[in-house]
């Protein structure tokens, strides 16, 4: 009974707080696919959660300022029971208040975490009218715990009534690159761990900085989909008709992915002849979104994008072009690819680009670049 009072008035405090009148954010699902609707629309979630011991007002200040060094849209913040529950059937949302306050005033959304009976199987954050009475409140009994590498984690949280959300990565910056195949397989958000500047560091689970330099890598990349998170969601809802694992894309079209290139050459993926410089460790990737029956957004950083007709559709990339989105979601054309940029394919380097791809269908051999008909058979 304590439990069920305890979460109505978690519940009761999130809603007292000012909101837009908007519909109430919920996860909806199409055909399989998710988004997360706020306001009415999609949103992308691109957070950062707070330490763990970040859920106190002094704390505040230092996790705003790093939320937006990330370019995140949304902070992820712990909220515990010793904190809620301080005396048995007395609570304590003070620090609720406070941070839904700060948050408006930063013009931050929130995910509340709730740390209950155990939190990474400890009961740490269960309050001290609770540690000492295990046969009123027995431990964990169960030991056995099991892992999987992150694509095969990814891979089973793609399942039809199941949105994938991912908080809780390390954030190191070997991590970045996994920020990729999620959005790609339609993850209503991502949120790295410990992304304030709380001074503790995650080491070795995760970066040793704790200052703006630990921060960087994910701010590029979340500044580079920030300006359309909007249109991804909106993107990951609708779907598409490619299997989870495959590049092979809608229309007859290819993206042949490798990694390590240099911007002009091509190696074979075992090469020992060199490589670029910064590349000795994984943390390229790219997502592919189509906005058009024959039109593609790629946004990546170091790897090479080959596309190309599926076996059996012949095909050519006709147009390249780098460009942004503004403030009021508007697509702004800088640069157009072309020659030894995309000879062998898109080679975005270490700073993540936005591109805009077009293909065409070829024409037969006799027809190609010529207005004349040929003499030949048909």
């Amino acid at each position: 009974m304590k439990k069920t009072s305890l979460i109505a008035v978690l519940l009761a405090a999130m809603l007292a707080a000012p909101v837009s009148t908007a519909a109430p954010s919920r996860v909806v699902q199409r055909d399989g696919h998710h988004a997360l609707l706020v306001d009415g629309n999609p949103f992308l979630m691109l957070g950062a959660q707070a330490h763990n011991s970040s859920n106190f007002p002094a704390a505040l200040g230092e996790v705003w300022a790093a939320a937006r060094d990330m370019q995140a849209n949304i902070v992820l913040m712990p909220v515990t029971w010793e904190q809620a529950e301080p005396m048995e059937g007395k609570f304590e949302f003070s620090f609720v208040d406070t941070l839904v306050k700060e948050a408006h005033q930063n013009k931050q959304r929130l995910v509340l975490l709730w740390f209950a009976t155990w939190k990474n199987t400890s009961a740490a954050y269960t309050p001290a009218w609770v540690k000492p009475k295990p046969k009123r409140f027995p431990a964990m009994l169960d030991k056995t715990s099991n892992s999987e590498a992150i694509q095969a984690s990814m891979r089973l949280l793609q399942r039809k009534h199941n949105a994938p959300w991912i908080p809780e990565i390390g954030n190191a910056e070997g991590y970045v690159r996994w920020i990729y195949p999620a959005l790609g397989r339609g993850a209503i958000g991502i949120a790295p761990f410990s992304l304030d500047y709380f001074n503790y560091s995650s080491y070795p689970l995760g970066a040793k900085r704790t200052d703006t330099a630990m921060g960087e890598p994910f701010a590029r990349v979340f500044g580079a989909f920030q300006p359309i998170q909007r249109q991804w969601a909106q993107s990951a809802l609708e779907g598409s008709d490619r299997k989870p694992q495959s590049l092979e894309l809608p229309g007859g079209w290819v993206a042949k992915l490798s990694y390590r290139q240099m911007q002009v050459g091509e190696l074979a993926w075992d090469s020992k002849d060199e490589r670029l410089a910064g590349t000795e460790q994984p943390g390229g990737g790219v997502a592919i979104a189509q906005v058009g029956e024959d039109e593609f957004l790629i946004v990546g950083q170091r790897t090479r994008a080959r596309m190309e007709g599926a076996p059996g559709a012949s095909g050519f990339m006709l147009h390249a072009e780098e460009g942004r989105f503004d403030d009021k979601s508007r697509r702004r054309r800088e640069y157009v690819w072309n020659g030894d940029q995309v000879k062998r394919g898109l080679n975005p380097t270490a700073e993540p680009v936005m591109l805009k791809v077009t293909m065409a269908r070829a024409l037969k051999p006799c027809c190609y670049g010529s207005n004349s008909t040929s003499s030949g058979p048909a």
